[in-house]
């Protein structure tokens, strides 16, 4: 969530909780009383199977986020869309950077330049690009 922080600034009090994998009523809970629920999961076929098939995590104010994403023709954004039943708003992706820890290790040194300014060199528009659409997702969600 600190690549899109930057993004929800100007729209008030933003909390992001960390929930790891917990499954727990209280959890469940504030998932459900949360504005936008962001569920960070890899581009696996099992990963995706075990959250749909045994778990109860579907709620209207979720987005699923893949990181890592690398289009493949097996399982790429439009194949987990129609197989998982996820709107192509409520699915997100940050695609597979090398460099990707490296910039945030550096933003994250440079908290005083925002992310929309931070440059990422011209090898990384498609980057940036996504990152940028699944921002204004976000937002969407939330209804902005």
């Amino acid at each position: 969530m600190d690549f899109f922080s930057v993004y929800f600034r100007k729209f008030g009090d933003i909390q992001c909780l960390d929930c790891k994998n917990n499954q727990d009523v209280r959890t469940l809970r504030l998932m459900r009383q949360a504005d936008l629920v962001v569920i960070a999961v890899h581009q696996s076929h099992r990963e995706f199977c075990d959250l749909f098939l045994s778990s109860g995590i579907r709620f209207s104010n979720c987005v699923w986020l893949i990181v890592d994403y690398i289009p493949e023709p097996g399982f790429d954004l439009a194949r987990i869309s129609l197989e998982f039943r996820i709107p192509d708003s409520r699915l997100l992706c940050v695609p597979y950077q090398p460099a990707g820890e490296k910039l945030l290790q550096k933003r994250n040194r440079s908290r005083s330049r925002a992310f929309t300014e931070f440059s990422f060199g011209l090898s990384n528009q498609d980057y940036r690009r996504e990152l940028t659409r699944s921002a204004q997702m976000m937002l969407k969600a939330l209804g902005f």
